[in-house]
């Protein structure tokens, strides 16, 4: 179908794989299309849309408006042909789908100026995007908040447009191509005539430029404008800058004449510096900067870019620019006569004047720019550059090195490899690439594929221009594909394919292997040392974590980033660019012993992280101690392989319950399965070798129940039962074999409490107990607590309610102590449903005020929504439906990009809080849709919920015979539930008890037949003791000719919030009673009302299932 073109600055235009879309029924069509598209980052819910483009209308015809306008504009472009769609309509909200193939000019233009990485071609594409201003000619005029804020966005355009003409200014004059400049800064103070700061960029680059008469012009100009608009004269800079040129003192670039300076010829155009090029003019123009040294890794092209810019400013210099290459300099010795060298200055055979004095008499009282090249092996005699700028006021040094010079004044330009993009083939490394394999001889387009894998190949090698120019040189015998498989980390050849035969260039360009030998060679052995050992690690390293691995210091560290061998990323984490990393490794493999200690150093104090972490996860600390987790991720799975590798079941033991407790939060349960598997066939097969040695066993024992815990996210049953009884037979065997088991013992209570799923709930019921007193007697809160809520969750299961609450709520007070947030939420969510069952409302509007009070003070759609399903829960069966709605949203969103199994429950849910607050048609699109995520292989009741959901809106349509449908697909998914459906489902989710009973028992009353209605209604009493029950029991009343009591009934349901809150019993139940009510005297509705609010809530439940059992 192609892609949505969507071009706002200036008029109006939309395009559908290069075709116009003209079908836009009106403006308010195209004014919905232009607002989405711009404000794309957040929903928008429909209520606020309407409001803005229909302001004067009643609201529910303004809503009405919006869905033709949202349909026409579907339609206009073929939205429902899209994969994925453009526009997101969930529910109440609309928004526009950034994963949808579109293109926004708005948008391309903005993220262009606003990058400080964008260069010289890419602000001039964006510039050109510019047509005109914002929907230039489009006006709504009936809606005054829409032209406002399409004013308030043209403005802020406008601004970008001016703040991007600025930069081209800057970096054109910083790249010496003034004209360029000058076409520049007259258009940007065409656009904005009152800004001084434009005409006085004009005035300059005149006057550079030898038009002096032009940017006197320019001046006069400027006065009349700020006269004419503002009755103000120019600021003093302004003026200023007018005397100057009119006395001569800004000189024409033309009128000096550099020294030709003595540069090396470029192989290679300069490509994607730009930026670089401008920073480095602005200092070297800046008069404080005396010294600036450009300082980056090998193969960065500090030369290249340093010549580049010596070149362009040599003519700022009375006596020009000097080029002193010191890269074949040996001795510090040597730098005196390559700097006479560079300068042509022979030396006078006065044995009174030494060659350090000639040079620097020489250079007294001379303007020049001395570019010292490759410093970074003569540091020690970095004192001379101190003499040189004393010696010679005018004379500036810009030197490149791989570290710094280290002296007072020293200003620092630190260069990295060049940028990425996140769009193939648009980034300055790949720009770069290309340029060089058509000089190798490629010759046809690359392709989509060609152009993402040259993408990922530089940003393997860092973008450094070396890198990717001996990537390039491949292209005559290997696809960008290939090359970028043969540079994978996994290939570990980098090194090896970066090399190639130029002749005439030095081997330290030719090679990056040469160009790293350099750099080692200029470290000492401790140095040496500690840089192979930091190759051990993945993903980045605390200065903590390096010390305890390889003993670094800090000054260790900093002296390494200082050779530009270890980066410090802006989160205060090091690492190791992946050549480097390299590099380093092979240097490391030479010492096979060396090697083997580092890993196990590394592996050893992972092992004992993840020990560290793990009880960390059950306290307030959680969330910052997964956030560490994440960032280690990387050397958490390195070490763990290597301890698999190695045999360590010390480690491996050490180590488990941590990782286990780590990728169930992460919900990264596959590569949990796999880490966790590998770990437990390695130990199988240490148990064959060595025998069944106790420490082994248990090991053994503990990864397997982890394994076991795993397979239980992954709803994999069958193994489940195997690992669950392997794991519980090696920790027997283990103790009998003589293995303390006793820190640990407790662990496995949920292994037969809660993963084995089997009915021997006595069985399972003294296990989980005993675990949770075990857990109490080593001093185990985190683990107590959890044991204790295990212990609640089962006798829930068992459907013994009264004894679930106490150990429910000392699991509460534990984790309350702990500060553990998710316990808390999980155990406040079984206790509302305990006080709803009980009747003790008091105490459920105190755990759901203690629900909401974890929301208050806190950004919670922020948090990671998966870790608030039970929050959600919680306050939906409480009856705050409102609340839980945006958590419930945050959860929908997060599982479709994380948990697909958990979309199904999460859209489940929202749906039966849609219901709730009355928005029907919503409801059934997000139930509608549960069922379309459900996949084959999941549990049927993930399906079934939402079926009988959907049967509760037919009952609100009064459409009986969907109701009807919906029971019998219901009964007949039922029928496929195994007779105890597994923990994981369940979870003690009393909350759908009343599924299928209740519309099975609304349906035969609404039907008619209250007859029919007894035995469901009974049922649901016994099992669902809550308002929605005595609900169902006032409409029996009212089929039964008793709307006295029915009266009754109902206001003793009001008493639970769930009922009172619902718009769906509003609707269902309440409309009719209040419709038998109006029948009755007033004096006997109030009596009636007065006895529902004073009656007790288990006798009258209990009243009415004996009355039903007659």
């Amino acid at each position: 179908m192609g892609r949505l073109s969507i071009s706002l600055l200036g008029p109006f235009r939309a395009a559908l794989g290069g075709a116009p879309v003209t079908e836009f029924e009106s403006d308010k069509v195209r004014a919905l299309l232009a607002y989405l598209a711009v404000e794309s980052g957040r929903p928008h819910r429909r209520q606020s849309l309407a409001g803005l483009l229909w302001p004067e209308w009643p609201e529910a015809a303004a809503r009405a408006n919006l869905r033709n306008a949202l349909a026409k504009l579907r339609q206009s472009i073929r939205d429902h042909e899209a994969d994925p769609p453009y526009l997101l309509a969930a529910g109440e909200t609309i928004q526009f789908n950034l994963q949808s193939d579109h293109w926004l000019d708005v948008r391309a233009f903005a993220e262009t100026i606003q990058d400080p990485q964008s260069d010289v071609q890419a602000l001039e594409k964006a510039l050109a995007l510019y047509r005109g201003d914002f929907l230039e000619g489009f006006a709504l005029e009936e809606s005054a908040s829409f032209e406002e804020w399409q004013s308030l966005t043209r403005e802020h355009l406008r601004e970008q447009l001016l703040r991007g003409l600025a930069r081209l200014v800057a970096l054109y004059e910083g790249a010496g191509e003034a004209g360029l400049a000058a076409e520049r800064a007259r258009r940007w103070a065409e656009l904005s005539p009152l800004d001084e700061e434009a005409h006085r960029a004009v005035m300059r680059l005149l006057a550079r430029g030898g038009q002096r008469a032009a940017a006197l012009a320019q001046y006069e100009t400027c006065k009349r404008t700020l006269q004419a608009e503002l009755g103000v004269e120019p600021a003093p800079e302004t003026t200023a800058l007018w005397e100057a040129i009119r006395g001569g003192e800004v000189a024409s670039a033309r009128a000096r004449q550099a020294r030709p300076p003595n540069l090396p010829g470029a192989l290679f155009p300069l490509v994607g510096r730009g930026q670089e090029l401008a920073g480095i003019a602005e200092r070297l123009r800046d008069p404080a900067c005396r010294l600036l040294t450009v300082v980056g890794p090998g193969g960065a092209g500090k030369t290249r870019l340093a010549v580049e810019a010596g070149l362009r400013a040599a003519g700022e210099w009375e006596h020009g620019l000097c080029y002193v290459p010191l890269s074949g300099v040996r001795e510090v010795e040597g730098i005196v006569p390559a700097i006479a060298q560079g300068l042509r200055l022979d030396f006078l055979a006065d044995i009174t004047v030494s060659p350090k004095e000639q040079v620097l008499n020489y250079l007294r009282g001379r303007q020049v720019l001395l570019l010292l090249d490759s410093y970074e092996h003569l540091l020690e005699g970095a004192g001379l550059v101190a003499e040189i700028l004393a010696a010679a006021p005018g004379a500036k040094v810009l030197a490149t090195s791989r570290a710094p010079l280290g002296l007072p004044g020293e200003v620092l330009y630190p260069l990295a490899g060049l940028a990425h993009s996140p769009e193939p083939g648009e980034g300055a490394a790949a720009k770069l690439f290309w340029t060089a394999a058509r000089r190798a001889g490629w010759e046809r387009e690359p392709t989509p594929e060609d152009a993402a894998a040259v993408e990922g190949l530089c940003r393997r090698v860092g973008g450094l221009p070396l890198a990717v120019l001996l990537a390039a040189t491949w292209m005559r015998t290997l696809s960008p594909a290939e090359i970028a498989a043969e540079l994978a980390q996994e290939a570990g050849r980098s090194l090896e394919l970066l090399t190639a035969d130029w002749p005439g260039v030095p081997e330290r360009e030719r090679s990056m292997r040469a160009v790293f030998d350099r750099s080692w060679e200029l470290l000492s052995a401790r140095e040496r040392a500690i840089l192979a050992g930091l190759s051990v690690f993945r993903g980045g390293f605390t200065a903590h974590r390096a010390e305890a691995v390889t003993g670094a210091t800090l000054r260790d560290l900093a002296r390494l980033v200082d050779r530009s061998l270890v980066m410090r990323r802006e989160s205060g984490r090091y690492d190791l660019q992946d050549l480097t990393r390299e590099y380093a490794a092979a240097r490391l493999a030479e010492t096979p012993e060396v090697e083997a200690a580092a890993r196990d150093r590394h592996a050893a104090h992972y092992a004992r992280a993840l020990h560290e972490w793990e009880p960390l996860l059950m306290t307030g600390q959680e969330t910052a101690t997964l956030r560490e987790m994440e960032a280690e991720v990387g050397n958490i799975r390195a070490a763990w392989h290597w301890a698999v590798e190695r045999g360590q079941a010390e480690w491996l033991r050490q180590g488990t319950y941590g990782l286990f407790q780590f990728y169930y939060r992460a919900y990264r349960w596959e590569e949990a399965e796999g880490l966790g598997g590998a770990a437990v066939q390695r130990l199988r097969g240490l148990v064959a070798e060595r025998g069944r040695e106790p420490g082994l066993l248990l090991a053994l024992a503990e990864c397997t129940k982890d394994l076991c815990g795993i397979a239980g996210w992954l709803r994999k049953e069958e193994r489940v039962h195997e690992l669950g009884r392997e794991s519980l037979e090696l920790l027997e065997e283990a103790e009998r074999a003589g293995a303390d088991v006793r820190a640990t013992k407790y662990l496995f209570a949920a292994v037969g409490g809660v993963w084995i799923n089997e009915r021997w709930d006595e069985e399972k019921l003294a296990r989980l107990r005993e675990g949770a007193e075990q857990a109490r007697a080593v001093g185990d809160r985190q683990e107590a607590a959890l044991g204790l809520y295990r212990v609640g969750m089962r006798l829930l299961l068992m459907q013994r309610e009264p004894e679930a609450r106490g150990p429910l709520q000392e699991s509460l007070a534990l984790y309350r102590e702990l500060g553990y947030r998710n316990g808390i939420q999980a155990a406040l969510l079984r206790l509302v449903m305990l006080a709803r069952l009980d009747g003790r409302f008091g105490d459920l509007e105190e755990f759901a005020d203690e629900g909401e009070g974890l929301l208050r003070g806190h950004d919670h759609l922020s948090l990671l929504p998966r870790r608030q399903v039970s929050l959600c829960a919680a306050l939906y069966v409480a009856g705050r439906f409102a609340s839980a709605e945006p958590l419930t949203r945050a959860c929908v969103a997060d599982a479709e990009e994380t948990a697909l199994s958990r979309l199904t429950e999460s859209l489940t849910r929202l749906g039966a809080i849609e219901i709730h607050l009355g928005r029907w048609g919503e409801a059934r699109e997000t139930l509608t849709r549960a069922l379309r995520t459900w996949k084959e292989g999941w549990y049927r009741t993930l399906q079934w919920s939402p079926v009988m959901r959907l049967s509760l809106l037919a009952l609100a349509a009064e459409d009986l015979a969907e109701v009807q449908r919906c029971l019998e697909q219901g009964q007949a998914l039922l029928s496929e539930v195994k007779e105890e459906p597994s923990l994981w489902d369940a979870v003690g989710d009393i909350a759908t008890r009343w599924l299928p009973w209740l519309p099975q028992a609304v349906l035969a009353l609404l039907a008619g037949h209250p007859d029919q209605a007894g035995a469901p209604l009974r049922t649901l009493l016994r099992q669902f003791t809550t308002g929605e029950s005595l609900a169902v029991a006032a409409l029996y009343g009212l089929a039964r000719g008793e709307p006295e009591r029915a009266v009754e009934l109902y206001a003793v349901a009001r008493r639970d919030p769930f009922v009172s809150g619902s718009s769906w019993y509003a609707r269902v139940v309440g409309e009719r009673v209040a419709a038998a009510a109006a029948g009755l005297p007033p004096e006997a509705v109030r009596a009636a009302e007065e006895r529902g609010r004073k009656r007790e809530w288990a006798a009258t439940i209990k009243e009415l299932v004996d009355e039903l059992a007659t």
